[in-house]
This record gives C-alpha cells, structure tokens and sequence, in this order.
C-alpha cells in the first residue's frame, strides 16, 4: 500500500496504520506518487469521475517525470463498474487510451457462504 485517498481528512485510521501518505484528492495523489495500481472503492456514480481523475494526475506525473508510459498500469474497480453503460464504456475506453487495464471486484464478503467459512477458519480449533 503506497497510500490512501479520502474525503475525510479527519479519518486518517488506514493512513496510520499502514504508515502511508493520505490524500483527500485522487488527481492530487495520482500526480504526487507513482503508483502501480489503484483501488477504486467508491460509490458507483463516482468510479468514472474518479478514473478520469486518476488518469489525468497519472499523466501530469508522467509529463513531470519524462517518463516514456505511465506507471500506472491497473485499476481495480468495485462491481457495479458505473451507473451505466454508457459511463462504463467511457471508462473502459480512457483506460484503453491511456493502455491501463481494468479489473472488476465482485466482493461476496457478505454472503452467507463466504461469513459461515470465515467463522469456522477464525475458530481456535481450527488447522
């Protein structure tokens, strides 16, 4: 984890304890770091306003840096990827423009399945 960004400033629990900078401006961050991959983890009306966001600040950190390609080579998106088709094919086409994949969480963390194998793996009689 090279970072964090919010938009609560005054939330700064996953900052400190990962010991990264914190940011409450995604271009902000994606100008200021050289980052790999982001994870998206916003609502849903805001994945493509935020990509765009990312992009463009990946892209100024690119032009700063000279740098021949962007770093930024991946973006994790939560399912629903955006609020519409069209938003969604926006997005996946500035990603390919930019040449930076996108991937789709489809988290299941609240499944019955998924707490019920988690239950039994945390037991202390477990393994």
């Amino acid at each position: 984890l090279a970072c964090v960004c919010q938009r609560r400033s005054d939330d700064r629990a996953a900052a400190e304890r990962f010991e990264v900078p914190q940011y409450t401006d995604v271009g902000e961050m994606a100008r200021s770091e050289t980052l790999h991959g982001i994870v998206i983890s916003a609502p849903t009306h805001l994945h493509l306003p935020v990509v765009e966001k990312c992009l463009q600040g990946a892209r100024a950190r690119q032009a700063e840096l000279g740098e021949p390609a962007l770093a930024l080579k991946a973006l994790l998106v939560e399912k629903p990827v955006c609020e519409s088709l069209a938003a969604a094919m926006r997005l996946v086409q500035l990603a390919e423009e930019a040449g930076v994949e996108v991937l789709v969480g489809h988290q299941r963390r609240h499944s019955a399945f998924v707490r019920r194998a988690r239950e039994l793996v945390t037991r202390a009689d477990f393994g």
